[in-house]
């Protein structure tokens, strides 16, 4: 989408001229959830609550399981609605997948990342924070990735929650684990923003300067730009199992309506 560049100064954009805005763009590439059997599993030695399974698939790619059985059975579809919106949005995630199971029923499935970085103490924590390990976009990336936990109600997102791996120019940052987020949590409420592991770890990203207000602003005004027909090619390719019809009616719906523009509205008072 290009962007208006003239004397005057910006007015705000009205439902028509974003509709017209959106008209433009280029069809979105919608990727194929095609399952992948599961052919051995790996006691979880992560310490990690939500993480109940760990497997080797027929791909050969070592995955992150979570099942419907995992929290409140809404898991695989946060997982799921979660990456694809981060990718819509120009976050990165790790690789995933649909993972069918040894008694067919299908699970989400990230990719297990080799050779990264993970933070698992304060000191690997203060190194990445103060640019002693230097990361390509940090101060960007973890505003946009702030701005996407509030707006799914990500309550979870600890320092543990982040992958860093070599890339071509250096280190980059993915994000992952959005098991207590979205519908496997409270999709419409505003927790992320109180006491959490998501508010600690923000206040410290902030006390290191490593945090733009601007880029989580511009990170919400994507979400704000993406249309009902936009949301339905996400959750139209999970399994049915991982969503009732329902639901995925009832978040079309409340997509389309005001009050998810006011809810980013809100969030955007919080950042």
């Amino acid at each position: 989408m290009t962007s208006r560049t003239d004397d005057a100064q910006p007015q705000e954009q009205k439902p028509d001229d974003v509709n017209d805005s959106l008209e433009q763009r280029p069809q979105m590439f919608q990727r194929q959830l095609f399952p992948i059997a599961l052919i051995n599993t790996y006691p979880n030695d992560q310490g990690s609550a939500d993480l109940g399974m760990i497997g080797l698939a027929e791909n050969g790619k070592d995955y992150a399981v979570k099942t419907i059985s995992d929290g409140n059975g809404m898991v695989p579809a946060s997982e799921a609605f979660c990456y694809q919106l981060a990718r819509r949005i120009l976050i990165g995630t790790p690789d995933f997948d649909v993972i069918e199971l040894h008694d067919g029923s299908l699970a989400f499935g990230s990719a297990w990342e080799g050779g990264v970085e993970t933070l698992k103490d304060r000191t690997e924590i203060i190194r990445i924070l103060s640019g002693e390990i230097p990361i390509v976009g940090l101060k960007a990336f973890f505003s946009k990735v702030y701005a996407l936990d509030l707006f799914v109600n990500n309550v979870d997102r600890h320092f543990g929650n982040y992958i860093f791996r070599p890339s071509y120019s250096g280190k980059i940052g993915l994000a992952f684990d959005f098991s207590r987020a979205w519908f496997a949590f409270n999709p419409f409420g505003f927790e992320a923003t109180e006491d959490c592991n998501t508010f600690t770890g923000i206040n410290a990203i902030r006390h290191y300067g490593q945090y733009d207000k601007r880029e989580a602003e511009k990170c919400l005004d994507k979400i704000h730009l993406l249309t009902v027909d936009d949301i339905d090619t996400i959750i139209s390719n999970f399994p049915a199992e991982w969503m009732p019809a329902e639901n995925r009616g009832m978040f079309l719906d409340w997509w389309g309506s005001h009050a998810r523009v006011e809810r980013i509205e809100f969030l955007k008072g919080m950042l």
